[in-house]
């Protein structure tokens, strides 16, 4: 339906821990290289190395273990899996916990490349440093409750911070 989730927690809801890195990668997107019973084998090997060196995965062979790659590397597989099912909207949940600052890089370029080739992003993140630098607009939700809609110049840390109180006081009684 156009919609793709990368999860909070890769390892429990974003890989198949028994499967290579190839199949983690093409799981999603399988009914596109369905013809009956059959799968499009060539087709699939041809987008799953397609998205293997457009987002950086570094990986030896597509055919190893996804548990054989660093953390970073699995997140990239992970959004991998979504972007290979063509969708228009990535709903990113926490893209860069878990993971070093170099891979932490590698997986904001990929959001932006993406986002400049026309793809809507929603990025759900606790980071308010990581979410104001790549950010167009921010909406504030706080225990449930959207509390700031920011976006240019009004994105601040204070304003952020202020939003993200607000929330927490909104049903207490004076």
């Amino acid at each position: 339906r156009g919609f793709a989730l990368i999860p909070e927690d890769r390892q429990r809801e974003g890989l198949v821990q028994t499967m290579d890195i190839g199949k983690n990668l093409s799981l999603s997107s399988l009914k596109n290289y369905a013809k009956g019973i059959f799968l499009k084998s060539n087709e699939e090997e041809s987008n799953i190395d397609k998205i293997i060196d457009e987002i950086h995965i570094k990986v030896a062979d597509k055919r190893l273990p996804i548990l054989s790659l660093s953390g970073g590397n699995q997140q990239k597989v992970v959004i991998g899996k979504g972007i290979m099912t063509n969708p228009k909207i990535l709903l990113l949940d926490e893209p860069s916990r878990g993971i070093d600052i170099g891979a932490k890089t590698d997986v904001f370029e990929i959001m932006n490349h993406f986002a400049d080739a026309g793809l809507s992003l929603l990025v759900v993140s606790s980071e308010l440093e990581e979410i104001k630098s790549i950010a167009d607009r921010i909406i504030v939700l706080s225990n449930g409750i959207k509390t700031a809609e920011l976006a240019g110049d009004e994105i601040t840390e204070d304003r952020l911070v202020m939003a993200s109180y607000e929330g927490h006081n909104s049903g207490k009684k004076n």
